[in-house]
C-alpha cells in the first residue's frame, strides 16, 4: 500500500489525464496559490512602487509557477519528497502559520470577528471534501471556490460604489529605482519557491505529462492571474488596515471580501495541513513497515510507541505554533510603529505620512507580515538553489548544510534591511549572497571533480 502513495517514487497508476482533469487541477493550483501573499502583497507593492511594482510582482509569479509544470515531470515530482521532505514540510508549516498570523492581525480589523468564523468554516469544509472524495474532492472544492471568488470580482466591477482599482489614484511612495532592485529578487523567489510547495508537487505527481503541463499553464496564467487582478481591484481597502488604522469595511466591499478572503485562506490552510499530515503519516507507515521485519517483538513494540509519541508531539507542536502565531497577530493588531520617524535611514520616501491619510506609514503588524515574507525570499530560494539544483560538475560532496545556514543568515539580514527599511542595495545584496552560496557549492564540486579525475588517472 505504501508504494501506491503519491509521495513514493513509484507511479500510482491513477494519474489524471484529459482536459477536464487539467481544468480541475488548474483550479486547484490557482486557488492553492491565492493566499496571503497573492491577496495582499500586490496592494502593498502598488502603494510603494505603482503599476510597475505590480508587474514586477505578477509576471515572475505567474510565469515561475507555471514553469514548474514544464520543468518537473511526474516522476521527478514523486522523487522530491524522498530527498527534500524536511524542507517541503517546513514550507507548508510556515505557509499555514502565515495564514494564522493574518487571521489574527488583519481579518478582525478589516472584516470583523465573523471573518474568523468563515475562515475556520472554509478550512473545515475543504477538509471534509478531501476526506470524502480525496483528490477529486480537492478539485471540486477548488473549482467552486474559484468561481465564487471570480463572481465577487465581477460583482465589484459592475457595482459603481465599489470604486475598483482606485489604488492607482495615489502617487507611489518610492521612486522608480527601488523597483529595479525589487524585480530580480521577485524573479528569483518566484522561480525557485514553487519546487517546495507540496500542493504543486502533488498536482504534478498526480497528472500525466500533457495534462500536468496544461494544468500549470492554465492554473497560473489564467486562473491565478485573474485572482491577483482582483486583489488590486480592492487593494485600496487594504492600505489603511495595514497601516494600523481601524478600517472596518462597510458596504459592498465588506460583503465581497468577507466571502473571498476567508474562503481562499481556509482553502489554502486545508490543502497544506493535508500535505503535512500526509507526509508525516507516510513516513510513519514506512518506519512501521521496517519494524515489522525485525524479529525482536519487544523492540518493535517499544519503537512503535516511540514513533507514535513523536507523531503526537509533532501534531501538538504544530497546533501550538499556529495558535501562538494567531495570538501574535491579535497582539500586534493596530499597534502603531513610527519606524521611519524614529529611525530615518532612507530619503526615498515621498510624502510619507500624508499618503492615504493615515498617521503612520508602517505598523508593527506590517513589519511582521514582511518578516515572514522574507523566508520566501531567502530560506526557500536558497535551499532550492543550493540543495536541489545539480552542481555543474559531477562529484560526490557532502550536503552543504553549513553553506546553506550561513547564506540564509546573512541574506535574511540584508532582506530585512531591504524589505522593511526600503533599501534597494540590500535587496540586491540578498540575491547576491544566495548566488554566492551557490557558486561556492559549484566551486567545491569542481575541486572534488578535479581531485577524483587525478586519482582516476593514477
Amino acid at each position: 500500500m505504501i508504494n501506491n502513495h503519491w509521495l513514493s517514487e513509484q507511479p500510482t497508476g491513477k494519474e489524471s489525464s484529459g482536459w477536464l482533469a487539467a481544468l480541475g487541477w488548474a483550479a486547484f493550483l490557482g486557488t492553492s496559490w491565492t493566499w496571503v501573499i497573492g491577496m495582499i502583497l500586490p496592494a502593498l507593492v502598488i502603494r510603494d512602487m505603482g503599476i510597475a511594482g505590480f508587474f514586477a510582482f505578477a509576471i515572475p509569479n505567474c510565469i515561475g509557477a507555471a514553469a514548474m509544470g514544464i520543468v518537473l515531470s511526474g516522476s521527478k515530482a514523486r522523487g522530491l519528497p524522498k530527498r527534500h521532505m524536511g524542507m517541503i514540510l517546513v514550507f507548508s508549516i510556515v505557509t499555514v502559520a502565515y495564514h494564522f498570523y493574518i487571521a489574527g492581525y488583519l481579518l478582525p480589523n478589516l472584516l470583523g470577528p465573523l471573518s474568523l468564523v468563515l475562515f475556520a468554516a472554509s478550512g473545515i469544509l475543504a477538509s471534509l471534501f478531501v476526506i470524502r472524495w480525496k483528490d477529486k474532492g480537492a478539485l471540486i472544492f477548488s473549482s467552486i471556490a474559484w468561481v465564487i471568488s471570480i463572481s465577487c470580482f465581477l460583482v465589484s466591477i459592475f457595482t459603481p460604489e465599489a470604486a475598483d482599482f482606485s489604488i492607482f489614484e495615489e502617487k507611489p511612495l518610492l521612486n522608480s529605482s527601488y523597483m529595479w532592485f525589487f524585480l530580480p529578487a521577485s524573479i528569483g523567489g518566484f522561480l525557485l519557491c514553487p519546487y517546495l510547495d507540496a500542493t504543486f508537487i502533488r498536482a504534478r505527481a498526480r497528472t500525466e505529462k500533457f495534462t500536468g503541463i496544461a494544468a500549470f499553464k492554465i492554473g497560473f496564467l489564467v486562473f491565478f492571474a485573474l485572482m491577483i487582478i482582483f486583489t488590486i481591484a480592492y487593494g485600496h481597502e487594504l492600505i489603511n488596515a495595514f497601516a494600523g488604522e481601524n478600517n472596518r469595511l462597510t458596504g459592498v466591499w465588506a460583503v465581497l471580501l468577507l466571502i473571498h478572503i476567508p474562503l481562499q485562506m481556509g482553502l489554502t490552510v486545508a490543502w497544506h495541513c493535508r500535505e503535512i499530515i500526509a507526509a508525516v503519516h507516510y513516513n510513519f507507515r514506512k518506519k512501521m513497515a521496517k519494524l515489522e521485519k525485525v524479529n525482536c517483538n519487544q523492540c518493535v513494540v517499544l519503537s512503535k510507541n516511540i514513533l507514535r509519541s513523536v507523531l503526537i508531539f509533532a501534531v501538538v507542536g504544530c497546533s501550538l505554533l499556529f495558535l501562538a502565531i494567531f495570538l501574535l497577530g491579535l497582539l500586534l493588531k493596530g499597534i502603531s510603529f513610527e519606524w521611519f520617524r524614529d529611525f530615518k535611514i532612507t530619503n526615498q520616501i515621498e510624502d510619507l505620512y500624508e499618503a492615504y491619510k493615515v498617521e503612520q506609514f508602517i505598523s508593527v503588524g506590517e513589519v511582521g507580515y514582511r518578516c515572514i515574507l522574507i523566508m520566501y525570499g531567502t530560506l526557500f530560494p536558497a535551499y532550492v538553489l543550493i540543495m536541489m539544483v545539480p552542481t555543474l560538475y559531477t562529484a560526490k560532496i557532502n550536503r552543504p548544510w553549513w553553506t546553506l545556514s550561513v547564506t540564509v543568515l546573512l541574506s535574511s539580514i540584508t532582506a530585512y534591511i531591504g524589505f522593511v527599511h526600503y533599501q534597494g542595495w540590500a535587496i540586491a545584496a540578498t540575491l547576491g549572497l544566495i548566488c554566492l552560496g551557490r557558486l561556492w557549492i559549484d566551486y567545491k564540486a569542481f575541486k572534488q571533480h578535479k581531485q577524483d579525475h587525478e586519482v582516476a588517472k593514477e
